[in-house]
């Protein structure tokens, strides 16, 4: 039964109260399954030098602030930035948008999915799409005998059926902007359109409309040819409702969260695929834990050393990628550090041929 425990020995279960539904034991890797988990842990490492390159690429601001800034009757070639009053580039244009006067919108059809999954902590945080049913059971440890609660939990989730974009060219004085799906847009508004309801008067079907409205000054950068402005497979194409310097700012707080996310992913790359390399060391800790006396002690031990070792490992060789990549992505610190290892490298060849 549910509500029966033992008492001492590695299996004991040590239940914080009754539970109602069956006892269940937590999976843990074995051995052979730990050996697969030190393959992954060495791709998750050797991968983390690429997201740390992508970290360090979040440069729009950067080469949004090389356009020239061009008056928009000025009819100037090259990669510039014009700003002034927009008119659609075709009769119809804005014709189709759901809200008046568009220059780009996503349309999404999405209907609500609602599945009950089985979730086995202390607690579940409840919110508008997270609701726990019932408890049903409890989850334990076969080694220290510690269980916690499992919860039948249901969970909504918004799946998309079916997406569609309007586009509108506009001009601007002489220029005409010719708009893609790849524009970064400054700032766009997003509208839920509720369709379907059940007998509770819960909403499952809906349609969301992200919209970038035409504004009374728009910012257009992207590649010129004299007459129309469109993207660029050198340059970033921006579409803003903002001055050059708004949308510089803006851009920048853009790069600058891409950048400590993709830090952040790097670090836990680092960080889990060390953890994933010292699995057999975890599991002969777990076997270590059935010793009489002083089993838990080298367990617990073992988790913890594994831990550390793991985080001071993540650290050290996240702060060289930084480096070294830092320096990879800097021309002019790339060819400083080529000439002084070359020049250290003459050096011994010299000090090495006086010998």
């Amino acid at each position: 039964m549910a509500n029966q425990f033992r008492v001492g020995g590695s299996n004991s279960f040590n239940r914080m109260g009754p539970s109602s539904g069956p006892t269940r034991m937590k999976k843990k890797a074995g051995f052979f399954q730990s050996i697969v988990g030190v393959l992954v842990g060495i791709v998750l490492v050797l991968g983390s030098p690429f997201a740390m390159w992508m970290a360090g690429s979040q440069d729009t601001a950067k080469d949004f602030a090389k356009a020239e800034q061009v008056d928009s009757s000025s009819l100037q070639s090259g990669y510039i930035a014009v700003r002034g009053a927009p008119t659609y580039a075709t009769a119809d244009g804005g014709d189709l948008c759901y809200r008046d006067g568009c220059i780009s919108e996503v349309e999404s059809v999405q209907n609500l999915e609602t599945n009950v999954v089985l979730e086995c902590r202390q607690r579940v945080q409840e919110s508008a799409t997270v609701r726990v049913l019932r408890q049903n059971g409890e989850e334990c440890d076969g080694d220290t005998g510690e269980c916690v609660p499992c919860w039948d939990v249901e969970k909504d989730t918004w799946e998309e059926l079916s997406s569609s974009t309007l586009e509108y060219d506009v001009k601007i004085g002489a220029y005409v902007v010719g708009v893609t799906d790849n524009a970064i847009l400054i700032d766009t508004v997003e509208d839920i359109v509720e369709d379907d309801y059940d007998y509770n008067g819960k909403t499952i079907a809906r349609t969301v409309y992200t919209s970038f409205l035409k504004p009374a000054q728009l910012l257009a950068a992207g590649q010129s040819d004299g007459t129309t402005i469109s993207t660029s497979a050198k340059r970033v194409f921006v579409l803003s409702n903002l001055d050059f310097d708004g949308t510089l700012l803006e851009l920048q707080a853009q790069d600058r969260a891409n950048k400590f996310a993709l830090w952040g992913v790097t670090f836990f790359m680092l960080f889990i695929g060390f953890a994933m390399m010292f699995g057999p060391l975890e599991w002969m800790g777990r076997m270590a834990g059935k010793i009489p006396g002083i089993g838990s002690f080298l367990r617990e031990g073992s988790k913890g050393m594994i831990a550390g070792a793991s985080f001071v490992l993540a650290l050290v060789l996240w702060i060289i990628e930084f480096v070294f990549i830092g320096i990879l992505q800097n021309i002019w610190l790339a060819g400083g550090a080529v000439i002084i290892i070359g020049a250290l490298i003459a050096w011994r060849m010299k000090s090495g041929s006086k010998k």
